[in-house]
């Protein structure tokens, strides 16, 4: 009688031990699936700067690419400068959809997001009119080139968040936002712009969607 009852406590000791490592296990997992790991994902710019005067564009770039970092700081990407060409293309405005379009020979089929900075950049609609950046698909009819997105930003007479703006629109947001305190407003002046929770997570999304894409 008492070898039975000590088996059953054995049993019994054995049954709770395992119940509480299959608990423990489970609670792991769905720790893990509401808090995954984040791991960084380098994303490489490309930079192409156009015009003669260079100097000042670079550095626009340099505070313009330190801000957008902080709007992407959550959303795993790093952004890291891989090349700089400067003069390439040799223009001084972009004006036409067709000039926007011709930018595409010069973005290679690589793992960058290509940005060319150029010293005016107009409005398709209204063609006296300058406009800070545009997130652009190639819309032309050479096979080779289509589907080849990059960003077009005229940095000189507008902030820094434009980068960050426009970037924005390449990674998934898609439209503009109502309120003016938000970056991806159609024309961000506040001095510090914020994204809501669901724009960083459709970001979130855009960035490794583009890094699998690469790989």
């Amino acid at each position: 009688m008492r070898k039975t009852k000590s088996l059953y406590s054995y049993c019994l000791v054995i049954f709770i031990v395992f119940f509480y490592i299959v608990a423990l296990n489970s609670s792991i997992a769905q720790e893990k699936q509401n808090n995954p790991i984040k791991t960084e994902i380098t994303i490489p710019i490309c930079l192409h700067i156009t015009g003669e005067d260079a100097q000042p564009i670079k550095e626009y770039y340099d505070k313009a690419i330190v801000k957008a970092q902080t709007f992407f700081i959550t959303t795993t990407a790093v952004f890291s400068l891989r090349y700089i060409h400067y003069n390439e293309p040799s223009v001084q405005f972009v004006q036409s959809a067709d000039e926007r379009d011709a930018l595409a020979k010069y973005v290679n089929e690589d793992d960058c997001v290509h940005v060319f900075l150029v010293p005016r950049l107009f409005d398709l609609d209204h063609k006296d009119t300058d406009i800070a950046g545009r997130h652009w698909q190639y819309l032309g009819r050479e096979k080779k080139y289509q589907k080849r997105r990059y960003i077009i930003v005229a940095p000189q007479s507008f902030t820094v968040d434009v980068l960050a703006h426009e970037l924005g629109h390449f990674f998934g947001l898609k439209g503009h936002h109502k309120s003016p305190k938000n970056l991806m407003y159609a024309a961000p002046d506040d001095p510090n712009p914020v994204l809501t929770s669901v724009q960083l997570r459709i970001l979130r999304k855009g960035v490794v969607l583009f890094n699998n894409s690469k790989n």
